[in-house]
């Protein structure tokens, strides 16, 4: 549900900025934003924010393997994905960075 909601305010945001920069190059005319040149670069900035606000919607979870390496094996129990995770990922190591 979270992710719907970002992917769809990434799209209005990057409409807008794009509207924006329309309206800075002159293509869209008829207001105070007409040939501006402020709106030339605000919208395509505008427009960036919004397809790394998608981005982020549409980004996957992490697999279980990280989220389990994430939290430390108990004490004397070992735990297959951060043993096998400790050689490659120095989060997994238990040695403070």
């Amino acid at each position: 549900m979270k992710n719907r909601l970002l992917v769809a305010a990434g799209i209005v945001v990057i409409i807008i900025g794009a509207v924006f920069a329309l309206q800075g190059f002159g293509v869209i005319s008829g207001s105070a934003m007409s040939n501006n040149h402020t709106f030339e670069v605000v919208g395509p900035l505008v427009a960036f924010a919004g397809l790394a606000l998608a981005a982020l919607g549409l980004r996957r979870r992490g697999s279980r393997l990280t989220t389990t390496c994430r939290r430390r094996a108990r004490p004397g129990e070992p735990d297959v994905a951060v043993s096998f995770m400790a050689e490659y990922l120095p989060c997994c190591s238990g040695e403070a960075p």
